[in-house]
């Protein structure tokens, strides 16, 4: 089934064009076309909305890792894409998973790799229409 993802080089791995260029060969490689895509800065309020099922409405019902996710996503530029292709959200999550074993990480530290890792993908279609909505409602950052 044809449908769309919402995939996004995080900061500072949205600094580095090899990494860019890895993940935007790999999923034309997977059959993925890329329709959008711009460098984006998240605000507290995006990251809050784009993340709203870690969130949870507030910071005291957020999840335990939210506070450092939101201060990494807000911490520099990322690099949002809008693809579509055959089972696009399982196909990105595979190659996501896969490129985060080959992308050398920030740190050493399994914790902060949790949050501060190469790439997020949507994980189901729901995800994806809102992360597609708060990414077209930005400007590209330059």
């Amino acid at each position: 089934m044809k449908q769309l993802t919402y995939i996004m080089v995080k900061p500072e791995f949205a600094e580095k064009q090899d990494v860019i260029d890895l993940v935007k060969k790999e999923a034309k490689e997977a059959g993925m076309e890329i329709l959008r895509e711009k460098f984006v800065m998240y605000t507290k309020d995006l990251a809050q909305k784009h993340y709203a099922e870690h969130f949870r409405g507030s910071y005291e019902n957020a999840k335990g890792f939210y506070l450092g996710l939101e201060e990494y996503i807000t911490s520099g530029k990322a690099y949002g894409m809008v693809m579509e292709g055959e089972n696009s959200i399982e196909t990105m999550r595979a190659i996501i998973k896969r490129l985060r074993t080959v992308v050398p990480p920030v740190s050493n530290d399994p914790e902060v790799n949790m949050t501060k890792n190469v790439l997020h993908g949507s994980d189901c279609v729901e995800s994806a229409e809102n992360e597609i909505a708060i990414f077209d409602s930005m400007d590209e950052y330059i």
